[in-house]
């Protein structure tokens, strides 16, 4: 026993030996802004109301300069938030055909119901849910009267869309929550948001004033 003890001992530590260094080769994982976004419960994202240095109707030429300003951190999903705090923020850019944008008032679809949530375009394809994770947290926020930030994504979508790039055009109450069926047959949640009382205004067609 005591010779195969030795025969294998040397063998056995040049395997322990291997397997530390293949340990400490391993290269390190640093978090993302973006893998942060999309993890439920940070706190270090906990951020409600205007994102220090961004003022109201401050334009950012791709959706990464969004990110990167702090003004909504996801690159693809329209909602951002945890489910500690509710929603921090939402982007209006026309990808849900139930989207209504009037300025002061927007009604907003929800998350899910489509096979590509994340695309450019396409009509529902089955009912949302309130248990969807972001409608759970614009949910949460209308529960708990925090405000959201609003920025608007340029194209033809909306009268009060920016020319180009994307616009922050501060904060929002969400007011109402219904589930509704949209112009597709399923049903949405659609989430009411009214325009913080503040005294900045909207941009439209160009010339920074509030709707009529």
């Amino acid at each position: 026993m005591e010779k195969m003890r030795q025969r294998f001992m040397p063998e056995y530590q040049e395997n322990v030996a291997f397997q530390r260094q293949s340990q400490d080769a391993k290269p390190k994982k640093y978090r993302t802004r973006r893998s942060r976004s999309k993890s439920d419960d940070d706190d270090d994202e906990a951020r409600i109301g205007h994102v220090e240095g961004v003022k109201i109707g401050q334009v950012f030429e791709k959706r990464k300069d969004l990110s990167d300003a702090g003004v909504h951190t996801p690159l693809y999903a329209g909602i951002s938030g945890n489910s500690k705090h509710g929603a921090f923020s939402i982007v209006v850019s026309g990808k849900y055909e139930d989207d209504i944008d009037e300025g002061d008032t927007i009604y907003y679809t929800g998350a899910g119901g489509r096979v590509d949530s994340f695309g450019n375009s396409g009509p529902q394809t089955e009912d949302q849910s309130f248990e969807h994770l972001q409608n759970k947290w614009l949910l949460m926020s209308w529960e708990l009267g925090t405000s959201v930030r609003v920025s608007r994504g340029s194209g033809g979508h909306s009268k009060y869309a920016p020319t180009t790039g994307y616009r922050y055009d501060g904060l929002y109450d969400v007011v109402d929550r219904e589930h509704i069926k949209g112009k597709s047959g399923f049903k949405i949640c659609r989430f009411t948001l009214k325009r913080h009382v503040e005294a900045d205004r909207i941009s439209r067609s160009g010339e920074y004033r509030r709707p009529s």
